[in-house]
């Protein structure tokens, strides 16, 4: 399939724009802790302050 790893299992695959966003979200605070630029908290604070709210646009 173009632009889908074949690995990834269908069940695991996003199905909308919500589940892309949030494995996108997932990534950004993976990386930053895993590169020890932040730690979990730091980075959530960041993504907080920045205006991410959780649920509906407001």
């Amino acid at each position: 399939m173009d632009g889908v790893p074949d690995q990834v299992p269908y069940s695991e695959r996003p199905k909308s724009l919500n589940d892309i966003l949030t494995t996108e979200l997932n990534n950004i605070i993976f990386d930053a802790t895993w590169e020890g630029k932040a730690s979990p908290a730091v980075v959530a604070r960041v993504i907080l302050e920045n205006g991410y709210q959780k649920g509906e646009k407001q």
